[in-house]
């Protein structure tokens, strides 16, 4: 039999009802005595604080290019790194002027040769020197020789017998004939570090040499 709430005419409202059979009070808002339903409970909105779901993250594609970048920029930094530092350990310090500063140099136009010659005969040569300015020097051997150098067509510079075994030296800045009157007797032509020595084939022989 169901119990009836409002007995002796006492109008009880629905907190003081269920009070007086020992059963909790339950306000309109969670409850209906009348039907005995519980209305559903919302659930709490999640906090903002937990872990974010997938669809809160940025796209795949778009951190794969942010690491793949980074990556990019860590390599080129080391690459750089890694240049620099064999630029100052590759190449050693040099101190002093170098070898070929020193060694002084004689212009060639004649395919390198110091002495050309450009015309020969029985008893006189021309020749070419690879030099604006020489010396010629002239050596006797076993004999004396009857020895003359000078410029062409002008008085010669030096004009007298040289003994055996000697010498006689004349520099030159111009075309220079030399005669020897003996076998045996060598002409050598100097400039710099270039020297070439000339043997003649008879006696008496001359030599005529042009500045080149």
């Amino acid at each position: 039999m169901p119990m009836n709430l409002y007995a002796h005419g006492t109008d009880f409202g629905p907190d003081q009802a269920a009070t007086s059979i020992g059963v909790p009070a339950v306000s309109d808002a969670h409850a209906d005595v009348a039907t005995g339903r519980v209305p559903a409970v919302q659930r709490p909105a999640q906090s903002h604080h937990g872990p974010r779901s997938s669809a809160s993250l940025p796209p795949r594609w778009l951190r794969l290019t942010v690491a793949g970048t980074g990556l990019a920029v860590v390599i080129a930094v080391v690459a750089l790194i890694a240049s620099e530092s064999s630029l100052f350990t590759s190449s050693p310090a040099t101190t002093g002027p170098s070898i070929a500063s020193n060694v002084p140099t004689t212009h060639r136009p004649h395919g390198g040769a110091f002495l050309v010659q450009s015309t020969q005969s029985a008893s006189a040569a021309t020749y070419t020197v690879s030099a604006s300015s020489f010396t010629v020097l002239v050596t006797t051997g076993a004999n004396r020789s009857w020895v003359s150098i000078g410029s062409p067509g002008q008085k010669p510079t030096f004009e007298q017998v040289l003994p055996a075994d000697a010498s006689h030296q004349v520099p030159a800045s111009g075309a220079m004939t030399v005669e020897v009157g003996a076998g045996q007797t060598s002409v050598t032509v100097r400039s710099g570090k270039d020297t070439q020595t000339l043997e003649p084939p008879s006696a008496p022989f001359t030599y005529t040499l042009m500045p080149g």
